[in-house]
């Protein structure tokens, strides 16, 4: 079924830093390059703390886009691996519109890709920016993709008035 045409889907992917560093970078320059290319490259990945001192609610969230619009809905993606700790929910994600933080549930992983879908996001538009967070505190958590899919209905259209000079 084909979209409205007040509606607009696209993903989304890191562009630049986030409002929050506390992951470990490796194999890449900064935490939103070692996380932003498109397929998981096993080089390139954040990590909570290293391997070794974990902290709960560690947080890395990236800059991705601005939002012109309502977010009807967004699917936050993110490839991971859980080194220790297997079986405990260890990881959420986040989404951030305009300084508002959404999280998922805490998800337990092996390795793969996790998923959260939100319906109703904190604002109706505005900077975004997508992360995860070490729910658990468990150590070895790594990250080597994040993206999120967005569904927005765009802002109003937009009229131009026309004024007649003379009759």
């Amino acid at each position: 079924m084909p979209l409205s045409s007040d509606l607009l889907s696209f993903v989304i992917r890191p562009t630049g830093p986030g409002s929050s560093t506390q992951w470990s970078v490796f194999g890449a320059p900064t935490n939103w390059e070692a996380v932003a290319e498109e397929g998981a490259m096993d080089s390139a990945f954040v990590q909570s703390a290293g391997d070794l001192v974990p902290t709960q609610g560690d947080t890395d969230l990236y800059a991705a886009t601005q939002i012109h619009g309502r977010i009807i809905q967004a699917t936050v993606r993110a490839y991971a691996t859980l080194i220790g700790g297997f079986g405990v929910p260890a990881l959420r994600l986040i989404l951030r519109v305009s300084g508002v933080n959404a999280y998922s549930d805490p998800m337990s992983l092996n390795k793969g890709t996790l998923l959260y879908q939100w319906t109703s996001t904190p604002e109706a538009g505005g900077p975004v920016e997508i992360g995860v967070e070490n729910y658990a505190g468990v150590g070895g958590m790594r990250v080597q993709q994040i993206w999120a899919e967005m569904l927005i209905q765009k802002r109003g259209r937009v009229r131009r008035y026309h004024r007649r000079v003379g009759r």
